[in-house]
């Protein structure tokens, strides 16, 4: 069994870390669904096709659900904080690239790098949420979590809309850089380490296969519009793609 390093009990700093968890969340979330907001504005710009603005809008998600589990082990291994503060930064440059991005094929390659560090923020920030708060003050500080969210989440909204009608489409990342910001500063300068101990191996092929699996899928899926529904070739092709998993027989 591993063991787990902890921070002491009941540090005085570890309502200034679930702050600091309460806002990596939502600016991983943020994110992940910024430019499904933006889309007309973004048309207007490069007029892309639809199967591009499909893959703009769901790369990012998809690295996200094919790194996750990797992301918590790697955590696991090399630090919580750490791990978090890396994933941070990783969003925070990939940001300042969508910025700057010339054209749609830039946006999507961006957005999938991006998706990958969100793979790191998204597992870890609850689980040092979890280390800091013993288990009589778990529930309270979930619960300050899941509200908190719930309102950062609307007003985001609202800020994001504000920002495209006002400044335009690329100003709406400033939001994720001021949140990824303030992200960094609190888990430097409040958050403690922790990690888990013994012999844990981190399944690099089989994450890589699962992220190409989920590719093909949602890229064939995405060419339905212009290639004639979904049942043909341009479609099924790329969708009925199952990469090899190396899982051992039984036996």
């Amino acid at each position: 069994m591993s063991a787990l390093t902890l921070p002491q009990s009941r540090a005085p700093t570890r309502w200034i870390v679930l702050l600091a968890c309460v806002i990596a969340v939502p600016m991983v979330a943020i994110d992940a669904g910024i430019l499904n907001l933006v889309v007309p504005a973004i048309q207007k710009e490069f007029h892309p096709s639809q199967a591009t603005i499909g893959l703009m809008s769901s790369i990012s998600t998809l690295m996200l659900a094919a790194f996750i589990l990797g992301g918590g082990t790697l955590g696991d291994l090399y630090g919580q904080r750490r791990l978090l503060m890396i994933g941070t930064g990783g969003i925070l440059s990939a940001t300042v690239l969508l910025m700057v991005a010339p054209n749609p094929e830039a946006l999507i390659g961006i957005r999938a790098l991006d998706g990958i560090f969100q793979a790191l923020v998204n597992p870890l920030a609850l689980a040092i949420l979890m280390i800091a708060f013993d288990a009589e003050e778990r529930p309270k500080a979930l619960g300050i979590y899941g509200a908190t969210l719930g309102i950062m989440g609307g007003f985001s909204s609202l800020a994001i809309q504000f920002l495209n009608q006002t400044l335009g489409w690329r100003s709406v990342f400033l939001l994720v850089i001021g949140l990824g910001l303030l992200t960094l500063f609190l888990m430097l300068r409040f958050g403690s380490e922790s990690r888990a101990g013994g012999q844990r191996k981190l399944d690099w092929l089989g994450i890589l296969l699962c992220a190409a699996g989920l590719f093909s899928l949602v890229y064939g899926m995405s060419q339905a519009s212009g290639a004639g529904g979904f049942l043909s070739a341009a479609v099924l092709t790329p969708a009925l793609f199952r990469p090899k998993l190396p899982f051992p027989k039984p036996g």
